[in-house]
């Protein structure tokens, strides 16, 4: 996409446009009425989408929305929404041809006459066709598509007798604190290890990736795992171990002591995934905002990202089962898939045991708090009695 479109899309998820509305706000305008139509309060949704002159572009480009929708909804809600039912070709026509839009309004209202759905509809179609086309010609070709990072979406093992390492960080901007995760996986996705490190503190977002894969190097070195492949989702740290600068900063001192970590390691290889690739390593990482030390599983892993590593098991059996041929290869995915069913009950059972007593526990807690109790008298008042004399019964006064 292009670098306009794309300050124009984050201008429009972020509400910034200076529509009649928010203008009226501001009290720079008289009216908040649509520009165009004056039919309705100019706001995103109604210049880009409900608005009349709106509609008849879209109905040319063939999107058909939810027009009430685009009203009633923020603007980033409802972008967001089509986010999750367009694909990215799609959504790259639709930032287009909303700033097509935009520019033909501002047009009219400094003066111009406004210009026809057609003629919106091609401007923004041209625009796209040239710059993606441009981007073609100008990329050489070590960075032509064909060279970009793996845009796989999903977990792949390492080769036989090797281990894969993936990290990832998360961040609590309210409680200023990073959480590092990290996961050593084998050929077969069997989980070695796994951590989760907590710090406190804030820092740039490219440090904090730099200081999460200096953390797990160490980790991983510490327990003795011969690490093959280190995976991140940070295409610039990915990048940066392999660059020589003599810009002195902090992510440059920490990308030296990166490099002192893969020193030990005689034939590591840092790569770049997608982040849908690195899922697991995002959960421990976000598991660690909740932690106050660091923890480490040997051969096992938290019950907080079951589900994302049930999911990566499935993936790894679907990749094995497509490159498998007769005979000891089905032995060895039906062995994994006992294994992986083995695994995963002992985890549900262990899940079912923890939350068992977890209830327990907050139960006794409960009756404990809400009982009602107090200290004992300090006096005691007893009555007067007689005692037992002549074997005649005792009497009270």
């Amino acid at each position: 996409m292009a670098p306009k479109v794309m300050i124009f899309a984050w201008t429009t998820i972020q509400n910034a446009l200076p529509v009649a509305a928010e203008l009226f706000k501001k009290k720079s305008l008289t009216l908040a009425s649509c520009s165009l139509c004056l039919n309705a309060w100019e706001f995103v949704g109604h210049a880009m989408f409900s608005c009349k002159h709106a509609r008849q572009v879209w109905k040319i480009v063939g999107f058909a929305f939810n027009y009430k929708a685009a009203v009633s909804m923020k603007a980033e809600d409802f972008l967001f929404q089509l986010s999750e039912c367009y694909t990215k070709s799609e959504l790259e026509m639709i930032f287009c041809t909303m700033w097509s839009i935009w520019s033909d309004r501002n047009n009219v209202i400094h003066g111009k006459l406004a210009q026809q759905p057609t003629t919106i509809f091609a401007k923004a179609q041209n625009f796209l066709n040239n710059y993606k086309s441009s981007q073609q010609l100008s990329l050489p070709t070590s960075l032509s598509p064909t060279g970009f990072p793996s845009t796989c979406k999903v977990w792949k093992p390492p080769p036989p007798n090797c281990l894969k390492l993936n990290v990832d960080v998360a961040f609590n901007a309210a409680c200023h604190k990073i959480g590092f995760g990290s996961i050593i996986r084998d050929s077969k996705g069997i989980v070695k290890a796994a951590m989760s490190h907590p710090i406190n503190g804030c820092c740039q977002p490219q440090e904090m990736e730099a200081k999460g894969l200096f953390y797990s190097l160490k980790w991983a070195r510490q327990f003795n795992f011969k690490v093959d492949t280190v995976e991140i989702d940070s295409l610039i740290l990915a990048n940066a171990p392999h660059k020589s600068t003599s810009n002195r900063s902090s992510f440059q001192d920490l990308i030296i002591d990166v490099q002192t970590q893969l020193s030990y390691l005689l034939s590591v290889c840092v790569n770049h995934v997608c982040r849908d690739a690195n899922q697991v390593a995002h959960g421990l990482a976000k598991q660690a905002l909740v932690l106050d030390n660091v923890c480490t599983w040997l051969e096992d892993f938290p019950s907080a990202i079951l589900s994302v590593v049930m999911t990566v098991d499935f993936n790894v059996l679907a990749l094995l089962s497509q490159n498998r041929v007769e005979g000891s290869r089905m032995l060895m995915l039906n062995s994994l898939m006992r294994e992986w069913s083995q695994a995963n009950s002992k985890a549900v059972l262990a899940m079912a045991l923890y939350f068992a007593s977890a209830d327990d526990r907050d139960t006794v807690c409960c009756f404990l708090d809400f009982q009602e109790m107090s200290e004992f008298p300090r006096n005691m008042q007893y009555p007067d009695m007689d005692l037992l004399v002549s074997k005649q019964a005792p009497q009270s006064v």
